[in-house]
């Protein structure tokens, strides 16, 4: 500190999201600049940065040492022993590693995805908490989802979140929750009516409320079961520049066996 110099902090994360683990996960402007590196990118402008690494990445350990290695740990400590993942235990919602979801992306990327994916903007109503979306693609052919984009803010109003869903993908159709019908006390119009009919342009929101295609209902559970086994089959995929959903889904747990609700926004989106 004395000398302005650089400190690096290395460790397992085996205590489950501390305090410090928190504060390299977070990459809002709410708590400061960390950001998200990889392996072969320099190092940022900011105060703080966190890279992620595991075994595969350690290139003077022989494959067979590490294969042992890995057969030692305790099948509960695996994913954070081999590849640094937040250690839940039996809290964490999903199991599937992180990194087995991530796909590289490069400049103007959402340009070339193919024009045939249809694609959905999912949301979440910011009142308590930040708002958020989530930009999706499908391909059918695969029965493959993409997450291609995401946005986080807390303390806008509904113009300013419409205008950043819009400089993305201005008519893509926008699936809401059900707190969408939640009337707004001055004027008592429903708070999904102001994100569809901001001006000077609104968003693309769907005729009703997101429910489960399944259930007809807007329980969270099937939900999540169904996006668990795509992820478990391989056929959910995440952009690498969505910082803010991998952050999210590294912490997201139950406690008590209930969802704790505390940095799920994009999760919930």
């Amino acid at each position: 500190k004395d000398r302005r110099g650089m400190t690096l902090l290395t460790f397992t994360p085996l205590l489950g999201p501390t305090e410090v683990v928190n504060r390299f996960l977070k990459s809002g402007p709410d708590d400061g600049t960390c950001v998200f590196l990889h392996l072969d990118e320099g190092w940022p402008p900011g105060d703080r940065a966190r890279v992620q690494m595991g075994l595969a990445d350690v290139n003077h350990v022989k494959p067979e040492e590490r294969e042992a290695w890995i057969k030692d740990y305790p099948a509960w400590e695996r994913e954070a022993r081999v590849n640094g993942e937040i250690l839940l235990g039996s809290g964490k919602v999903y199991q599937t590693p992180l990194s087995s979801m991530l796909f590289r992306v490069g400049p103007d990327y959402l340009s070339h995805v193919p024009y045939h994916w249809p694609r959905i903007w999912g949301i979440d109503f910011g009142t308590d908490h930040p708002f958020a979306a989530v930009l999706c693609a499908w391909d059918r052919d695969t029965d493959t989802w993409y997450v291609l984009w995401e946005y986080r803010m807390s303390g806008a109003i509904p113009v300013i979140h419409v205008a950043a869903m819009r400089s993305i993908a201005a008519d893509v159709p926008v699936a809401w929750p059900h707190d969408g019908h939640q009337k707004e006390k001055g004027s008592g119009v429903e708070l999904a009516k102001f994100y569809r009919d901001a001006k000077p342009y609104g968003i693309n929101m769907l005729g009703k409320h997101a429910t489960h295609a399944k259930t007809g209902d807007n329980k969270v559970y099937p939900g999540i079961v169904e996006l668990d086994q795509q992820m478990q089959m391989g056929k959910f995929k995440v952009a690498d520049v969505c910082k803010g959903w991998c952050e999210e889904y590294m912490v997201y747990r139950t406690e008590n066996g209930q969802i704790v609700k505390k940095d799920d926004d994009l999760m919930d989106a």
